[in-house]
C-alpha cells in the first residue's frame, strides 16, 4: 500500500496522528487497530449468545431489572437491581440496549452476564445493541 492509502485507512479506522507516522508505524498501527476491532466483534458475538437480556421495569422514580444474579437488592425475598445505582458499575453489565432511557420505545433492557459468570471485558468500549441483534 502507498503512504496515502495507509493514511486513508487510518482515517477510516479512526486512528489519529497518522500524518506524522512513518510507513512502518502506519502498518503496525493499522494491524493493531484491526486486531482490536476483531477482538471486540468476537466479544460482542459471545455476549449476544451467552448474556441474559433483562428488561427495564419502572417503579416510582427508579429504573430496575428483576432477578439480579448477585442479589444487589432484595424486596420480599425477590432479587432486583437499580440500573443506575447497581448495574452501571457492576462487573457483569455486558451491554445496554440502544433505547434505554427512550421513554417512547417499550423495548429497553440490559445484557447481564451474572447468571453465567461472564464479566465485562472492555471498560473502554461502549457496546449498545439495536433490538434486532439480540
Amino acid at each position: 500500500m502507498t503512504l496515502k492509502e495507509l493514511r486513508d485507512k487510518c482515517k477510516e479506522l479512526g486512528i489519529k496522528g497518522s500524518s506524522k507516522m512513518s510507513k512502518e508505524e502506519l502498518i503496525n498501527t493499522i494491524n493493531k487497530k484491526e486486531n482490536e476491532i476483531a477482538e471486540i466483534n468476537e466479544y460482542i458475538k459471545f455476549i449476544l449468545k451467552n448474556g441474559e437480556k433483562k428488561y427495564k421495569i419502572e417503579r416510582r422514580c427508579a429504573i430496575h431489572v428483576d432477578d439480579c444474579p448477585i442479589n444487589a437488592r432484595l424486596y420480599n425475598e425477590k432479587s432486583y437491581a437499580n440500573i443506575t445505582d447497581d448495574c452501571i458499575g457492576c462487573e457483569y453489565l455486558l451491554a445496554v440496549s440502544e433505547n434505554l432511557g427512550n421513554y417512547n420505545y417499550p423495548e429497553q433492557y440490559i445484557v447481564c452476564g451474572g447468571r453465567n459468570g461472564i464479566k465485562k471485558k472492555f471498560d473502554r468500549v461502549e457496546i449498545k445493541f439495536k433490538d434486532n441483534n439480540i
